[in-house]
């Protein structure tokens, strides 16, 4: 049926509503709706852009349809892929197509309902205002629209609600909901040469015309300078070249010596050195690259590349990339963390050059939107983090999952909580893609898949070059405190390695997954320790700041000079993060060069980049880090990797800790000796007899995951069995309680024993919410049991939700945890 016979469509709201709304075409606009297009719509009474989902066939409704008004694209800016893509991911991770939309698309493509206000028809003199209702009456003659933001200029006050209220009861202005594209295009005032001067001849008699100022002549000297390397030259390069003033310009445009036009440009950084076309593959490599190719022909799309760390699978990668591009596909390059994108983007840009793009949630808005609209254009490779799953390919061949094992693939808040491996599989069937999946330390789900031939299997065993696996050993802290060989908390075996490294003019990296000075502060007299008041937490000490912060809230204040229950003055830090590290290890060793690399340090690209620059340029000579160090970074002069207390890691309260714990420790003693020298690791623990420690030692991943996978079978967890983890949240105690018992106790009558709690959550209190955990555990198969299980969830939750009063309880449904 042709599309221009359909009145209705349904649509997609950016908010978290149960299903897509109807609304009608009004004749005007028939024939410009499409699927994936953006209409203007209203709902209660305010306006928004909405995702046409679909036609709807249907011709009676019980309730009056509103109509769209008006249409926002000339082409759908989300495709037939995404669409469903969408609703697989609603589906799956029990969430709605709203938030998918939410999520999915970059803020700059979302429109935004802004107030703006018009004056009515009637006569102001003959109505008596105040001064600050005359000066928005007057705004409103000259501009006839002004918004919030203007008023509040204009008046230069911040509250304005009096003043506005004011004229709408006296009729003197109305209110219009419009609509305002928050994506803004780049412009950029470009100068040439007035068509009077169009030849070098007759551009000799312009510097006798402005010889008697300065300025003029700097500025078109430096217009000239720039004209011979480059084809257009904005305004700002003249006025930082030449350091005059933009009237300066305006001038030599008045004279006619030169013209200024505004032109839109692009955001997205142009690649202009030289591009390496080059790749030497070990044998190994191209053994490795064959045997994908190989795979693929035989129809296995998905394919785990287990590589050893330092085995040089981005060059694996970028041979395969090469190869799909070379066939007019588009490439997905997936990376867990936005700060692993510095390093492996200067590798892949001296090779693809400009034909690559990168995209994650720390670009601006703008940039989003212009990466966006090139993927929809055909751009060839895009590096990105987990959203980067949600642009809108069109001819999607090839996905890489690096460090596929990593757990920052899996979305934790908002809704929808999915993890961008698994999705990843999912948009890849879709459009007949292959998905690679490496990793040193491959995940038990992705290992036992490629062990029950779901994925292929292609290993990595040697690492690139002559480069060695690190020695690695442990440090037994119960005998290093015990024979008081240990000064803070380096033991001696690790100082002396220290020193023998910074005198070999050899780097050091210091882990350590805890960053401040110090987990908490305890009075000496009474042992009073300070906690959040919004969360069940001690107080995280910053002394750089000389501030106490909640690290789950952000609440913070200044660190007391008193006990606030004895009013003692003495004070004592207990443990230690990576602040504290950064200073002890200057008194230690005194020719230590340290440097921090941690959320308190890198909050920005720049900043984390000039802090991975500093470190590869030697300018300092340890680096102490949290797990931001452990994932994907190369640096060729480190020697030594320190573990500062594995403890910590090996006991956290989760099924996949020991998993977590071997992936962590492999991934950071990964980080050295990666060139000519063997590297070594040294790593300080009080259980040094612990089985993962073990593995770690001996490079054991085989023994790690077959132990492994029989503990999760024998204990009915994944990847045998399926997790759906429900978070109820209040800031009751008893609604919270009260709730989780009943939601627990109905989901027992129909899905038996795999309801388990509840329990309170492991922080009972977070952000002055009380927190309470479900957890259903249910067979991997039939399909249709999870999906009956997850139906089952969700009416239960909508039928909590019809008491008036819980509608405020928070109920997260967390998939795959």
């Amino acid at each position: 049926m042709d599309n221009n016979v359909y009145e209705y469509i349904d649509v997609i709201f950016p908010l978290a509503l149960d299903k897509a709304l109807t609304y009608k075409i009004p004749p005007h606009l028939q024939g410009k709706v499409k699927p994936g297009i953006r209409v203007e719509v209203k709902l209660r009474s305010k306006n928004y852009s909405a995702i046409v989902l679909r036609f709807n066939p249907q011709q009676k409704f019980e309730y009056r349809i509103s109509h769209i008004l008006s249409v926002l694209d000339d082409e759908p800016i989300v495709n037939e892929y995404q669409l469903k893509f969408w609703d697989w991911i609603a589906s799956y991770y029990c969430s709605n197509l709203g938030e998918v939309m939410h999520l999915s698309l970059p803020s700059g493509l979302k429109l935004s309902s802004e107030t703006k206000f018009i004056k009515s028809n009637i006569d102001t003199d003959q109505i008596e205002l105040d001064d600050d209702e005359y000066l928005i009456t007057e705004a409103l003659s000259i501009r006839n629209k002004i918004t919030i933001e203007d008023a509040r200029l204009i008046l230069n006050k911040k509250t304005i609600y009096p003043v506005v209220r004011s004229l709408l009861e006296k009729n003197v202005l109305t209110i219009e909901e419009e609509l305002i594209e928050k994506y803004q295009e780049k412009k950029i005032r470009v100068a040439r040469w007035h068509s009077n001067f169009s030849d070098e001849n007759s551009r000799n008699q312009v510097w006798e015309e402005i010889s008697n100022s300065i300025h003029q002549t700097n500025a078109l000297l430096a217009f000239a300078q720039l004209s011979r390397k480059q084809k257009l030259v904005p305004t700002s390069d003249i006025q930082n070249l030449a350091n005059v003033k933009s009237t300066v310009i305006s001038r030599l445009v008045a004279k006619e010596i030169l013209t200024v036009e505004e032109m839109v440009v692009s955001r997205l950084e142009e690649y202009n050195s030289e591009i390496s076309e080059e790749i030497t593959l070990s044998e190994e490599q191209q053994g490795a690259v064959d045997s994908i190719e190989n795979l693929i022909m035989d129809n296995q799309k998905n394919i785990l590349l287990h590589g050893v760390t330092g085995s040089g699978k981005t060059l694996v990668y970028t041979e395969l990339i090469k190869k799909e591009i070379s066939k007019g596909q588009q490439v997905l390059f997936l990376l867990p963390e936005i700060a692993l994108t510095t390093q492996i983007v200067k590798r892949l840009e001296h090779i693809f050059g400009s034909d690559m793009a990168v995209y994650h949630s720390r670009m601006s808005n703008n940039q989003r939107v212009e990466v966006y609209k090139s993927v929809l254009l055909g751009k060839k490779i895009i590096l990105g983090a987990r959203s980067a799953l949600f642009l809108p390919f069109v001819n999607l061949g090839l996905i890489i999952i690096d460090e596929e094992h990593d757990s920052s693939y899996k979305q934790i808040d908002p809704s929808p909580r999915y993890n961008a491996r698994d999705s990843a599989l999912v948009l890849a069937k879709l459009h007949s893609a292959s998905v690679i999946l490496g990793s040193a330390t491959p995940s038990v789900e992705s290992y036992l898949n490629a062990h029950n031939n779901k994925y292929g299997y292609v290993q990595l065993n040697n690492r690139y070059g002559m480069a060695q696996l690190p020695q690695i050993e442990l440090v037994d802290l119960r005998k290093a405190f015990q024979t008081g060989r240990i000064k803070s908390f380096f033991s001696n075996e690790l100082i002396e390695e220290i020193n023998q490294c910074l005198e070999s003019g050899k780097q050091i990296i210091i882990f350590q997954n805890r960053r401040g000075y110090a987990p908490s502060l305890i009075c000496t007299s009474c042992g009073w320790t300070p906690f959040c008041k919004n969360c069940d937490v001690q107080m995280t000490m910053h002394l750089y700041n000389n501030e106490l912060k909640c690290h789950y809230c952000g609440y913070r204040y200044e660190i007391p000079r008193a006990c606030k229950a004895c009013g003692g003055v003495e004070f004592k830090d207990v443990g230690f993060g990576t602040e504290k590290i950064e200073e002890k290890i200057q008194e230690v060793v005194p020719s230590a060069k340290p440097l921090r690399l941690d959320y308190d340090t890198a909050k920005t690209k720049s900043s984390f980049e000039k802090i991975i620059n500093d470190f590869s340029s030697k300018n300092f000579n340890v680096l102490i880090g949290t797990q931001m160090i452990t994932k994907g970074l190369d640096f060729e002069n480190v020697a030594l990797v320190a573990v500062l207390n594995a403890d910590a890691i090996i006991s956290q309260p989760n099924f996949k800790s020991s998993e977590r714990a071997f992936q962590l420790l492999t991934q950071v003693s990964g980080r050295s000796g990666r060139r000519d020298e063997t590297g070594k690791v040294l790593i300080q623990t009080f259980t040094p007899h612990h089985d993962i420690l073990t593995d770690v030692i001996n490079h054991d991943y085989d023994t790690f995951i077959k132990r492994e996978l029989s503990e999760r079978k024998s204990f009915i967890y994944p990847p045998f069995y399926r997790i759906i983890e429900l978070e109820i949240k209040h800031n009751k105690l008893e609604i919270a309680s009260e709730v989780a018992e009943t939601l627990s106790r109905n989901l027992k009558k129909k899905l038996g024993g795999r309801i388990i709690g509840p329990t309170p959550n492991y922080i009972p209190k977070i952000k002055n919410k009380y927190i309470f955990n479900l957890l259903v555990k249910y067979e991997r198969s039939p399909a249709q049991v999870a999906t009956s299980i997850k139906e089952e969830i969700l009416s239960e939750i909508a039928q909590i939700k019809t008491t008036k009063s819980l509608k405020n309880v928070r109920i997260n449904i967390n998939v795959d945890p």
